[in-house]
């Protein structure tokens, strides 16, 4: 990515990115479209998805666990 703004426009870098980030969530599919402004609504899309999820749940381990 040389130019976030511009590189961002047709979703291609974002796709990756939220791949990246959510794969479970987040396919490569919508780099098959054609049309970048289908595939930045795709990528919009799976972004609000991604958000929908819950964090990860960490536990400390302590010496009362054993």
């Amino acid at each position: 990515i040389k130019n976030l703004g511009f590189d961002m426009l047709d979703g291609q870098h974002y796709i990756r990115l939220l791949h990246y980030l959510c794969p479970e969530h987040c396919s490569l599919a919508p780099l098959q479209d054609k049309n970048p402004e289908v595939r930045l609504a795709r990528a919009v899309e799976m972004a609000v998805q991604c958000q929908r999820l819950p964090p990860p749940v960490t536990k400390r381990v302590s010496e009362s666990d054993g």
